[in-house]
Order: C-alpha cells, then sequence, then structure tokens
C-alpha cells in the first residue's frame, strides 16, 4: 500500500486551504530553525499512546518487508492469493507463518493465507503479534454472478490470460481477488507462532487513501492523503485489538509525515499567494511554491498540544527538492541546486526532531543521485532505528545504476560491490533493513512474479568494504 504522496506532488492540491488564510508568511533559510512554539489548534480529543511510534510503510513505495530485529515478516503474491512468511535471520531460511499440521498453505484455512493480490495489504508487527492491514480496495463489488461474467467468462480459453493455469484454478484466482475486493477495511491478526489468524472488522470503512502509516504498539496513526483536497483534513486512530476507529483534529493542509517518540511530525506548506492548477499551469505553481513555507509540527495525540518545530523555505520540496523520510531522529531532505557552470550540487540535510536544528549538509559528489528512504519500517528498538546508514542511488551512462552508503557517524561515503539490476531491485524496496546483529538483508534476484523477492545476508561492515560474501535466504516448508 502507497503512503503519502510526495510533498511537492500533494501540495499543490491542499495549499488552497492554507493560501486563502491571507497571512502573509516568511520563510527561514534552512541553517535558521524556528524555535518550537505552541499553536493554536482546532479542539483535539485526547488519545492515549501507548508507546513509542514506529513506521509500518515508507514515505513511498510499499514495504514488502517488516524489520522485528533477529527476524522479518513478509507477505509474498502467489496465484490470486498472498501467503505471510518469516525469515530467520539466525538460520538464514524464510518459510510460511504456519504451524498447522498438514496445511497446503493453499486456502482460508491456512493462518498465513490472505485472499487476492498484494497491493492492499500492508505487514507489520507488534511485541506478540504480527499484522496485515487491508485498505479498503479501490474497486468495491457486490456480485459474484456479474464479477464472474465480466472478469472470468470472457478469458476461460485464453490461453494468454489462463498463464498455465486450469480454467478451475482461474476462477478459484478471481473468486479470492472478488472476496478481496468485497472486504472493507480490516486488520488481520497472526499469532507469531503460525497457530491461528483472526480477522478484525474496523468499525469505518476507512478511505482508501487514509494512509496509517504509524504504530504505537497497540493502535495505526494516520490522515487522509493530502490529495483529497474536498475533504477535511483529519487524523485517524485505530485500535489494534477492537478495529475502533477515532478521530482527531488537524490543521487545514496538514499531514503526518513521520513520527518520532511518542509524538506525531506533520507538515503544511503555507502561501499567501493562491496556487493555480499543477496540472495546468506547472511553471507557475513551481515559482509560487519556490516562495512559500514549509512548517513542520510536532503534534500530541494524547493532549492535543502542537508546537511549531522548524519553518522551511519551500524550495525544499518544490522541484529541485524533496522530503525525504526520518531516521536516527532526523528529518531528510534532498536539495539540488545548478550552479553557474551548468553542474547540479545534490545536497542532503537533515534537522533534529527534537530541536529542529539543522545538523548536516552533505554534498554528493556525484550528479544524478537520489536518497532512498532512510525511514525504518520496524519495531522501535530494532538495531535499524539508530538511522546510522543513508542509502544514495546514482544513475550513470546508459541508465546503469550503483549504489552509495554515507556512513551518517563517520561521514565516509562507500560504494560497495553491486550490480545494476541488484541495484535496481533494491531501489524499489528501499533502504535495506539492518538485523540487530549488524547484517544487512540484501534483495538479490526476483522471481517472474512482481514483489516475489530473493534476498541473501551479508555483514554490514564486510559489504561496506565491498565483500560479496551473502548468505543466501533459502525457503523451507
Amino acid at each position: 500500500m502507497k503512503r503519502l504522496l510526495s510533498l511537492a506532488l500533494t501540495a499543490a492540491l491542499t495549499l488552497e486551504l492554507v493560501a486563502c488564510s491571507g497571512q502573509p508568511q516568511t520563510a527561514d533559510t534552512p541553517e535558521t530553525a524556528a524555535t518550537p512554539q505552541a499553536v493554536e489548534t482546532a479542539e483535539t480529543a485526547a488519545i492515549p499512546v501507548a508507546g513509542d511510534f514506529y513506521a509500518i510503510q515508507p514515505v513511498i513505495g510499499m514495504n514488502t518487508l517488516f524489520n522485528a530485529g533477529d527476524v522479518f515478516y513478509e507477505l509474498r503474491p502467489r496465484s490470486g492469493y498472498c501467503l505471510l512468511f518469516r525469515i530467520d535471520c539466525d538460520t538464514a531460511t524464510r518459510g510460511v507463518l504456519c504451524s498447522v499440521p498438514g496445511c497446503t498453505h493453499d486456502s482460508d484455512a491456512c493462518p498465513a493465507w490472505l485472499p487476492g493480490q498484494i497491493w492492499d495489504y500492508t505487514t507489520f508487527a507488534t511485541e506478540d503479534t504480527v499484522y496485515v492491514y487491508k485498505a479498503r480496495s479501490y474497486e468495491e463489488v457486490t456480485d459474484w454472478n456479474s464479477y464472474y461474467e465480466q472478469n472470468v467468462a470472457p478469458y476461460l480459453n485464453d490461453e494468454d490470460m489462463l498463464q498455465g493455469r486450469t480454467p478451475q484454478e482461474f476462477e478459484i484466482s478471481y473468486h479470492n481477488r472478488f472476496v478481496q475486493l468485497r472486504q472493507p477495511a480490516c486488520l488481520y491478526a497472526m499469532a507469531r507462532d503460525g497457530s491461528e489468524q483472526r480477522r478484525i472488522d474496523l468499525s469505518e470503512n476507512l478511505e482508501r487513501n487514509t494512509a496509517l502509516c504509524w504504530c504505537d504498539g497497540t493502535a495505526l496513526y494516520g490522515c487522509l492523503s493530502l490529495d483529497a483536497l474536498d475533504t477535511p483534513v483529519q487524523g485517524f486512530r485505530v485500535e489494534l485489538a477492537t478495529g475502533q476507529v477515532t478521530t482527531f483534529s488537524m490543521l487545514a493542509g496538514e499531514g503526518i509525515v513521520a513520527a518520532e517518540g511518542r509524538l506525531l511530525l506533520t507538515a503544511r506548506v503555507v502561501s499567501d499567494v493562491p496556487f493555480p492548477d499543477p496540472q495546468t499551469e506547472w511553471e507557475a505553481y513551481q515559482a509560487i511554491l519556490q516562495n512559500a513555507t514549509l512548517e513542520c509540527y510536532s503534534l500530541d495525540p494524547a493532549s492535543g498540544k502542537r508546537e511549531k518545530l522548524l519553518e522551511l523555505p519551500g524550495s525544499l520540496i518544490a522541484q529541485n527538492g524533496d522530503f525525504s523520510g526520518i531516521a536516527g531522529g532526523q528529518l531528510y531532505f534532498l536539495e539540488q541546486q545548478t550552479q553557474p557552470e551548468g553542474d547540479v550540487l545534490m545536497t542532503i540535510l537533515a534537522f533534529d526532531t527534537t530541536t529542529g536544528q539543522q545538523e548536516l549538509e552533505y554534498h554528493l559528489p556525484r550528479k544524478s543521485v537520489w536518497m532512498n528512504d532512510p525511514t525504518v519500517v520496524g519495531l522501535p528498538d530494532v538495531a535499524q532505528q539508530e538511522g546510522r546508514y543513508l542509502w544514495l542511488i546514482h544513475s550513470g551512462d546508459g541508465g546503469l545504476l550503483s549504489m552509495q552508503i554515507l556512513d551518517r557517524l563517520s561521514g565516509v561515503l562507500y560504494e560497495p560491490t553491486m550490480s545494476s539490476e541488484q541495484v535496481r531491485l533494491q531501489q524499489d524496496l528501499g533502504s535495506p533493513p539492518l538485523t540487530d546483529d549488524g547484517r544487512f538483508l540484501l534483495c538479490v534476484g526476483r522471481s517472474d512474479d512482481f514483489y516475489d523477492y530473493h534476498y541473501a545476508l551479508i555483514d554490514a561492515e564486510a559489504f561496506l568494504q565491498g565483500s560479496t560474501d551473502y548468505t543466501l535466504i533459502t525457503t523451507v516448508e
């Protein structure tokens, strides 16, 4: 499931809500952070926060892996259904999260089985349970007969559509998809030992563009994605045990972009000039955004208290930059500036989530470089949350890709040994997870099915020095 769109792309759809306020704003430079200050807001309901927040999906893309320290959980596609797998880093094995004797893992009798396609699902865990959040489907159906006549019957003799399946297998596959489309937003809870699964229906069938991206161990938190201009901005909390949905107030045009400790970090773009439609007036939109202000806040959903953390120039999320994510208590932005000689200077900027002060300004030595989202999709106490490594991708001649890794603690930039295809696959998955014992879990291949990846473990320090001494993850029955 995709998370919030890039701030630069979504700002255009929400800025009218802020631009019409008539309050001129002046942007500070990146080096001058605003002093955190209380912000007057609409009444926000008190919501208990059980523990530190952690991400269940990255800023952009999908989470196919959830980091639980010494194990990872991964949802993998099959023909018409998905299976939840557990990767054991101690044994370098991957197996279906099912302990039912004799289970064939191909029906809803299996605790790891879910109907339909992977796109509607987000996998995450708490200390004692593995969850899959099923978002409201983009297509809602109610009648199997009509769905069958439109999507199944015309293709029962079409070899291209059957793809080696029998007509019966093809029909079962599409019936599973029908079941998925018909199911409202819900949670599937699996025991960590693979013994059982239960479905928890949400008390409200949340809109598909509701981005539930953060967990405190007992509930999910998020808001309507910023592409919903016609819907008032509203925060949501979903109780994991019961599926109960509650709401909390947010500012006009505000979105949750990160979290730190027990605080949600939000942002909105403020301008005293109305924004044009970027679809028809892109240049004018970019010009206004360059002079707008990006305001970042810390929001305590337990008390409703909101403090302004940062005021940054809109240019950081305009055409020449973007918000990249959060790691190790730092908000990361990637900025590009065209030099007088025509070269483009790429710079990583990082701001402390507690003080709002700029902590890093790193000029990248290459052109055509971008940074993978550093946000850690994993439990709050896993080693990767330290945010030590930043993963950078360079596009060279002929579209060949190479990977660079910036050690944030030492400031050393490494270029490990990876093929262009491996870099491309890793780009799809985001920054490689780090195990608690100091190994990277790398993507080294992919099956014909999209999002059906192959992995290997390697010592982090050895990998940075150019080693390719991988330990392949093997799949066990």
